[in-house]
């Protein structure tokens, strides 16, 4: 069973959200943090070596857009990597910038737990709500 974990790289400028986003995932039996990261460079250096299943990732990071021209990397070079965005912005042009690169869901920080946790299965079993 421990082979079939979801793996998942958590790239995120803040230290503090990598830890709260690494300890909620390590109570989870299903997942498994596979690399924590703070900056979209090594974003994508880490996505294409360690071929997570889900990226969840910040769009602002060392740049005000890093996240998302990150997706748009991983997403052309290792399509199976699922990207989900857990951000604290939140507005309808962002929204569409990242789904255009290549992400599959959009959280908002201030999302429960419970609600990344739900995002980040249904993108590894590619059935996001969106």
């Amino acid at each position: 069973m421990i082979n079939d974990r979801i793996r998942v790289l958590i790239a995120n400028n803040l230290l503090q959200i990598r830890d709260y986003l690494t300890m909620i995932l390590s109570h989870e039996p299903d997942m498994k943090t596979v690399g924590s990261v703070e900056t979209s460079t090594l974003a994508v250096e880490q996505g294409l070596k360690l071929h997570p299943n889900v990226v969840l990732i910040d769009i602002t990071m060392e740049t005000p857009l890093a996240g998302i021209n990150a997706i748009r990397i991983l997403s052309e070079k290792v399509p199976e990597i699922r990207s989900v965005v857990y951000t604290h912005l939140s507005n309808e042009e962002l929204v569409f910038t990242a789904f255009e690169a290549g992400a599959v869901d959009f959280l908002s920080m201030s999302s429960s737990a419970i609600e990344t946790l739900t995002a980040i299965r249904a993108a590894a079993k590619d059935q996001t709500a969106i």
